[in-house]
């Protein structure tokens, strides 16, 4: 009987496996059926199944295996906390869900998933030179009972939203990247140790409770707005911290520490700081393109060697203290006063701390930060009166131009500090001999007229003086020196000025105005000696490509034009080789706003970069612009070389079409930026002094930061 038992069950077992097709054992052939691997399996060749794999084993995929499995792959439960290794080749499935206590480790392996992911309790992930691209969203639920998730040399891409579960840690090192198409959001206590990496968002950031976010030489980007909760810790070392669109707000009783060259940047949102919050900055800088709202007991640090500015409104009602660094705003002050262990202690005049107050005469505007001419800069409205007698200091913060000549009281010290960029239309004239010119790093001076000084003059290494006449020093011999590394470029110099500004600087500082295109500054040099006047012809007041289904609607518009014949729309996929696919007339000269669209009726669903480009009467083209449309295709890893950088070239590549680059020196002060649009060859300024810089390559919802040495 017990015989007659076991054959039915064995009989009606077997017909159940034939009628499901599934396979028991390690496929060598195309399955069709569910597959459930036990033990561990090694795969030689491609092959699909057509079903579900049931993953309870290791798993090998050599010779560049393909593995497609056209339903889930599921990690089965298991008592015990158990790793189950993918090593080698490829795996497109559809989704992956781990049950509890399951760790998946990936060992150079791709893992394609068309839908999402979702981690069990208990479960865990580590990855080593893999990739895990995923169509949907990543959810886990580990709670760091399984293990934690740790990425070497290795990247996790997500199109939806990605979730950490409360008390799991995160470490990424060794060029690893996490980049999120949605949003991104965490339990409590999760711990994030990011090192030589990048973390990057597209949607709105929430870092719940009592997690902590440790970055050392990475980048941390949010789309969206971010927000930190109740004691969260973010700690930069070294790193970049971004908001492209929305509020950073530093949560109850949360920390930001910034330290060793890091940045903090916030565009088109504010920096808020909730009840008792604290923002720390050592040797880095912040920028905030919105307001500040410091509330109750938050407590703001500019300490030595730091920068802090707000574009727009300051309202504080916590402390904000100036320890050595700097800290200046362009709209109004309200609440409590700033204070500062400087001489400069008058926090409510838009400035205080390693910088003096605006003269009355002269304003600040509130738009390009580090505004060194380049080849991607654009000069914004920031008018002041022609000035004369200035009694007291100036600094110049975004883009000043006067609409005469400037000259300084004969008695008296005074400073006039360029942080940014001033452009004197008409002569300058320091009359007394105790007064101060410095031009910091990326600072630059354009005088349209003459320059006269006997006084000292500092030009840091990135700094420029450009005097359209003549340079000259007045007054005896001795009064008056030249210190630093920047350059004077002149029309002419009077009769030993050039050798005592090459005597003051060590090398070859003085030269003339044609040679600022020797030196890389050839929009400046044109915009010199074309009396001031912008040499583009056209200004682009804006550009957008829309997806909708299968088409992509192109709008531009421009504020000016000269001579202008007609516009091309260029296609690509890659972001690097450009088909024409339209022509638009353009309207020939105009100082008002004119819009131009074109649809594209054949994008598909793919990845797209389309190229804008103008063309005038004589035949010359320039690029204009370049906008992605869709995903980038891929994890974006880009590489310099020659890194050490020698005879001041480099080149990027891994790089697309519509990204920008950014040099910072270990002080976080931007050297020199452009964009990719014509070339992935960039030239070194000359004057760029020979050390280590941070280079920043950043796209729409991409960024990545490469350090760069120059030896020659």
């Amino acid at each position: 009987m017990t015989r007659q038992l076991l054959k039915a069950i064995l009989f009606f077992l077997g017909l159940h496996l034939f009628i499901n097709n599934s396979f028991a054992q390690c496929p060598t052939g195309n399955v069709s059926g569910d597959v459930t691997i036990t033990s561990s399996c090694s795969i030689s060749t491609t092959l699909e199944i057509d079903g579900n794999l049931y993953l309870n084993g290791d798993l090998t995929l050599s010779g560049g295996s393909i593995l497609t499995v056209t339903g889930d792959i599921i990690v089965n439960y298991v008592g015990s906390t158990t790793t189950y290794t993918i090593s080698g080749g490829t795996i497109n499935a559809d989704s992956l869900a781990t049950n509890n206590n399951s760790i998946i480790a990936l060992s150079g392996t791709t893992v394609n998933i068309t839908k999402g992911y979702s981690g069990g309790y208990h479960g865990g992930l580590t990855m080593i030179n893999s990739s895990f691209n995923i169509g949907g969203s990543y959810t886990e639920n580990f709670q760091a009972g399984g293990g934690p998730v740790t990425l070497d040399n290795s990247s996790i891409t997500t199109s939806g939203s990605f979730y950490a579960s409360q008390n799991t840690v995160y470490t990424l090192t060794n060029n690893s990247s996490i980049i999120v198409g949605g949003d991104y959001n965490t339990g409590n206590s999760v711990t994030f140790n990011v090192t030589d990496s990048e973390f990057d968002v597209s949607g709105v950031v929430a870092i719940h409770q009592y997690s902590n976010f440790n970055f050392t030489n990475s980048s941390f980007h949010s789309g969206d707005s971010l927000t930190t909760y109740n004691g969260v810790a973010i700690d930069l070392d070294n790193s970049d911290l971004s908001v492209s669109s929305g509020n950073l707000t530093n949560g109850y009783q949360a920390s930001i520490v910034a330290d060793n060259g890091s940045s903090i940047s916030v565009s088109n949102g504010d920096l808020i700081m909730s009840n008792e919050s604290s923002l720390d900055v050592t040797d880095s800088d912040v920028i905030v393109e919105g307001n500040l709202d410091n509330n109750w007991l938050g407590d703001v640090n500019i300490n030595s060697g730091s920068t802090m500015f707000i574009t727009d409104d300051v309202d504080n009602n916590g402390s904000i203290d100036v320890n050595g660094g700097t800290f200046s705003y362009g709209g109004s002050y309200t609440g409590t006063s700033a204070s500062s262990s400087s001489d400069d202690t008058n926090c409510l005049d838009g400035c205080c701390g390693d910088c003096t107050a605006f003269g009355s005469t002269l304003e600040r505007t509130n738009s390009r930060i580090y505004a060194a001419w380049e080849t991607n800069s654009s000069w914004v409205d920031g008018s002041a009166p022609a000035t004369t007698g200035i009694s007291q200091d100036i600094s110049i913060f975004g883009y000043i131009y006067t609409g005469g000549a400037v000259s300084t009281a004969s008695s008296g010290e005074k400073t006039m500090t360029i942080f940014d960029t001033l452009v004197v239309y008409g002569n300058l004239t320091f009359n007394s001999n105790t007064d101060v010119l410095e031009i910091k790093p990326g600072g630059v001076l354009v005088v349209f007229g003459d320059l006269s000084l006997k006084n000292q003059i500092t030009i840091a290494s990135g700094g420029i003086l450009a005097v359209s006449g003549n340079f000259s020093k007045a007054g005896s011999s001795g009064q008056g020196s030249y210190s630093g590394d920047g350059v004077v470029y002149a029309g002419s110099f009077d009769s030993g000025d050039d050798t005592w500004v090459d005597s003051g600087g060590g090398n070859d500082q003085s030269k003339t105005i044609t040679q600022l295109s020797d030196d890389g500054y050839s929009e400046l040099e044109t915009f010199i000696t074309g009396g001031g006047t912008t040499p583009l012809p056209i200004t682009l007041y804006s550009f957008t490509a829309t997806k909708s289904n299968s088409s992509v609607h192109l709008h531009w518009v421009t504020s000016s034009e000269k001579n202008n014949d007609y516009f091309t729309i260029s296609k690509s996929r890659d972001g690097v080789e450009f088909i024409e696919i339209a022509r638009i007339s353009g309207n020939g000269d105009s100082n008002d706003l004119i819009a131009y669209d074109y649809t594209d009726l054949n994008a598909g669903y793919t990845t797209l970069y389309y190229q804008l480009s103008q063309t005038d009467y004589d035949g010359t083209t320039e690029i204009v612009d370049v906008k992605r449309v869709g995903k980038t295709n891929g994890i974006i890893q880009p590489s310099i070389f020659p890194n050490p950088v020698q005879n001041n070239l480099v080149t990027v590549d891994n790089i697309t079409s519509d990204m920008e680059w950014a040099i910072i020196d270990l002080f976080g002060a931007r050297v020199q930026s452009g964009n990719f649009l014509n070339s992935n060859t960039i030239q070194l300024h000359q004057d760029v002094p020979c050390g280590t810089y941070l280079m920043k390559v950043s796209g729409q919802d991409f960024t990545s930061i490469i350090r760069l040495v120059k030896t020659k």
